[in-house]
């Protein structure tokens, strides 16, 4: 019977977990560690990008030096913020709180859903290593550039912004 209560306990806050959201400061954080521009540019790994972070794909018909408004922006975060949040659902099967879903929204949202499902993170997550997966942000620091993994210093300082943030 004693062992049911942890249990029962582990379960309700797992159904927390899907129903959470990236919170209001989570979503400003990301605005900030990602920037905002309304010009289509390429990043530092050579995608055409635009709004927060968001990846141009083929279908949106914009070239670099396009315009978008901000409204538009903000219907292309919204988008890339539920394929994140989405990921985090279905693939996280362990409780966490909301600066832990803040910083893995963050996390999923630039290294994407793939590699995310896919990673020692989530994997030691989900065996209730909260330590191991903290310890394995840094381990993504790398861009692609031609063909070459190079690291980034801006990656550096995110993952270090999303290791604090999960941690808090």
């Amino acid at each position: 019977m004693n062992k049911l209560i942890p249990i029962t306990i582990g379960l309700f806050l797992m159904t927390l977990t899907l129903k959470k959201g990236m919170s209001a400061n989570g979503i400003n954080q990301l605005k900030f560690l990602e920037g905002e521009k309304f010009t289509v540019y390429f990043d530092e790994a050579g995608h055409k990008t635009v709004g927060t972070g968001h990846k141009v794909l083929p279908s949106e018909n914009l070239n670099v030096g396009d315009s978008i408004t901000p409204l538009e922006a903000g219907k292309y975060l919204r988008n890339d913020l539920n394929l994140a949040e989405r990921s985090i659902r279905k693939n996280v099967l362990v409780p966490l709180n909301q600066n832990q879903f803040d910083a893995l929204t963050s996390f999923v949202f630039n290294v994407g859903t793939d590699p995310f499902a896919n990673s020692t993170l989530l994997r030691k997550l989900n065996e209730y290593d909260y330590s191991g997966a903290l310890a394995e942000f840094p381990r993504w620091k790398f861009v692609t550039i031609n063909g070459i993994k190079e690291e980034s210093p801006g990656l550096i300082k995110r993952r270090k912004y999303e290791q604090d943030l999960f941690n808090a």
